[in-house]
């Protein structure tokens, strides 16, 4: 594609998704190297998590990737607290580590 850093931040809309695949590309290695598993969470109201990372004890742990600065790490890290927000006290219980 000769892309350079450049050319990619220019077009954040195209450069974003790129991210997000390699990132989710080089977690799936990490979760099969420790036979754990890779999912993604999506519902009706529109809040998204790239990665779900389950652990074979029952933790788990959710994570958001974000290429775009300040603005797209913000609702990342929004949607990550709204989903810890519905799961409180749900029957899935925390995510690991979570405050």
């Amino acid at each position: 594609m000769r892309l350079t850093v450049d050319t990619l931040m220019r077009d954040l809309s195209f450069a974003g998704p790129l991210f997000e695949s390699m990132a989710s590309r080089d977690l799936q290695i990490y979760v099969d190297a420790n036979r754990w598993w890779l999912s993604h969470y999506r519902d009706s109201h529109h809040l998204e998590v790239d990665a779900v990372i389950e652990q074979a004890d029952g933790r788990w742990v959710v994570a958001k990737a974000k290429l775009g600065g300040t603005d797209a790490i913000h609702k990342g890290a929004e949607s990550l607290l709204r989903l810890r927000a519905k799961l409180e006290g749900g029957r899935t219980g925390p995510p690991h580590g979570s405050r």
